[in-house]
């Protein structure tokens, strides 16, 4: 929303919105049973656990970790078939659903201009985030800017929106 007053809003609409979801929920697993809320527990736990690790995940990718699920799901898929071009000028465009590219490929020891393009995100996406390189850039819903840094490491350099939700790679070869 980008508002802070429209957002309390939604979370707000979203509260009272799922009171009698949850409320339903209560009832009906009183009324049918023993077996049934046995069961119905067990898949609520599950859900639970998901929802935590993929929230500590956010969290990890967002503080730039090592050791988040995106890291660890890159190093496994090392054989793609996708080979992106080496490029030192690099254009993401961020939307409201993430960066497009969200796989570069750039040199190491060379200036790379990366210019940031902003087209109506209304979301997280347009607080973009490089945590190694400890570069921060808040665009406007239609913005552009341009980050210039020199990467001195061969590897795999994340990047990601400031919850963590979307991400990519700037692969340094």
């Amino acid at each position: 929303s980008a508002n802070a007053l429209f957002g309390a809003a939604i979370m707000a609409a979203f509260v009272i919105g799922t009171v009698p979801l949850f409320f339903g929920v209560g009832w009906l697993t009183s009324i049918l049973g023993d077996n049934f809320r046995a069961k119905f527990l067990k898949i609520a736990a599950v859900a639970v656990i998901y929802l935590g690790i993929t929230s500590m995940n956010g969290a990890l990718v967002a503080w730039g970790s090592p050791f988040s699920l995106p890291s660890i799901q890159i190093d496994l898929s090392g054989n793609s078939t996708y080979q992106a071009q080496i490029i030192q000028n690099p254009t993401i465009d961020i939307l409201s659903t993430g960066y497009y590219p969200n796989y570069i490929k750039v040199k190491k020891g060379k200036t790379v201009n990366l210019t940031l393009k902003s087209t109506n995100a209304f979301s997280c996406a347009s607080a973009f985030r490089i945590p190694s390189l400890k570069i921060s850039k808040n665009l406007q819903p239609n913005d552009t800017q341009l980050i210039s840094f020199v990467p001195t490491q061969v590897g795999k350099i994340q990047f990601s929106c400031s919850m963590g939700m979307y991400r990519g790679i700037i692969e340094v070869i």
